[in-house]
């Protein structure tokens, strides 16, 4: 909280801090202050000594001839405003890569899961092709691959069977 008036040229703390200097603070190095107490007021970003801040101004409404073009202003240096919303924005960063790395881990591995019972009766139908007849791909589910992995089972027994009648025959 800064309490400041007009002197001249210059605005004046009521109180000043140790290190500023007798001549005062500038109309162009607190406009929010000098905006206060020329009677306006207001909030938003402004610049105080050259520092960005986040600040809620307003005149000083004492109705006394000694206070007289006063201002007050409420002030946070923007850095330290936002400061919080950075490390959010960093905590985001990091929670969206670890969710896509583990959206690729998962997706790989359903598609591992997916694929395996089809390249298995993949390599089976080859091992058919090329007339190894006692091949056959192991059932693991009852679903629609399951079925498929059972007919390719059926069709090697039925390739097997012919297989061996016409043999019977020569």
């Amino acid at each position: 909280l800064i309490v400041a008036r007009v002197d001249g040229d210059r605005l004046r703390r009521l109180i000043p801090l140790h290190n500023e200097s007798q001549a005062g603070i500038t109309f162009a190095d607190a406009p929010a202050l000098a905006a206060a107490v020329e009677g306006s007021h207001g909030r938003g970003l402004s610049i105080l000594r050259g520092n960005q801040v986040l600040a809620s101004w307003q005149p000083f409404a004492y109705q006394s001839p000694d206070f007289q073009k006063w201002g007050m202003i409420v002030k946070i240096d923007a850095s330290e405003a936002y400061a919080p919303i950075a490390s959010l924005r960093q905590l985001q960063w990091i929670l969206e890569g670890v969710l896509v790395v583990l959206g690729i881990v998962i997706a790989q591995l359903v598609a591992r899961r997916f694929c395996a019972p089809i390249q298995a009766m993949a390599g089976v139908a080859k091992q058919l092709a090329q007339g190894n007849l006692a091949a056959r791909v192991e059932v693991q589910s009852a679903d629609e691959v399951g079925e498929l992995a059972e007919s390719l089972n059926q069709m090697a027994d039925e390739l097997s069977l012919s297989h061996a009648q016409l043999e019977s025959r020569i």
